[in-house]
């Protein structure tokens, strides 16, 4: 957070991941939650790492499941239902395996892996800003081959990314809201463009509106967020409501950590795809 550019790297991380985290660009026009996240990086990792093998794909759906279950997400039925809506936006592939026609091959749609590149982007310019040299330029344009070697870096890094949301339980608390923390880093965008902002409940539920929040669950945002010190509002019923200091030091260790954990892996893909 010391480094001269980090500012200009903030703004780049904000207005590039939260546009990738819209529902409207999110894989399957679903609201994008942390686990859902999390889904779509296992199925990218399985199958890319099936793809190194030299061997015709067989990622299943029970291999998924599986997955899903060591990293303690959600049960069964809702991988089911959020892999079939992936299917029927085309972001996910099905066909029937050339050796057992009841076995469904999963496979990404190229809506996926254009979504995944725009990811890769979001994640790489800030680091580009940072440390030009060597640079992140294969991140930024990626190959088939060096978007393989990053994705198979996906469940390798699943440890790394459980560290940056346990440095602040606040942070884990809204991080696992749909559309919360995002939410508030739509605040903490606009307070450090300008210092004076000042939001009513009503511009908070304009900022969450991208990211299938409604206008109930913006009220319960701006009270937890309240309650762990991350926004101040003033005592007036019309109270306007501001990052406070903490949530905008917050917000920056976050995005520093995510970087620091960004390019660990980026590193790794590097070597995967030249060894």
């Amino acid at each position: 957070m010391s480094h001269p550019r980090f500012a200009e790297a903030r703004a780049t991380y904000l207005d590039q991941t939260l546009a990738v985290y819209e529902t409207r660009n999110f894989p399957g026009q679903m609201k994008p939650d942390a686990e859902r996240v999390i889904l779509i990086g296992i199925f990218l990792a399985l199958w890319a790492k099936g793809e190194a093998s030299g061997r015709p794909s067989r990622l299943s759906l029970t291999r998924v499941k599986g997955a899903v279950a060591e990293a303690g997400l959600f049960g069964q039925r809702q991988v089911d239902d959020i892999v079939a809506r992936l299917v029927q936006t085309g972001h996910v592939i099905a066909r029937a395996d050339a050796a057992d026609a009841r076995l469904r091959i999963l496979e990404p749609g190229e809506p996926l892996l254009a979504w995944n590149r725009s990811w890769l982007r979001a994640y790489h310019e800030p680091l580009q800003l940072l440390y030009p040299d060597p640079g992140f330029a294969r991140a930024l344009d990626p190959d088939p081959a060096f978007q393989r070697a990053i994705l198979a870096q996906g469940l390798d890094a699943l440890p790394a990314a459980n560290e940056v949301l346990a440095h602040d339980p606040a942070v884990s608390d809204l991080y696992g809201r749909p559309g919360a923390f995002n939410t508030l880093l739509s605040m903490v965008r606009l307070q450090r463009a300008d210092p004076e902002s000042r939001f009513r409940e009503s511009q908070v539920a304009v900022l969450a509106q991208p990211f299938g929040v409604s206008r109930s669950h913006v009220r319960n945002i701006i009270q937890t967020a309240t309650e762990r010190n991350l926004l101040s509002r003033s005592p007036d019923a019309q109270a306007d409501i501001r990052v406070a200091p903490r949530g905008l030091d917050a917000a920056d260790r976050f995005i520093a950590d995510t970087l620091r954990t960004s390019e660990v892996t980026y590193r790794a893909a590097e070597r995967r795809a030249d060894a």
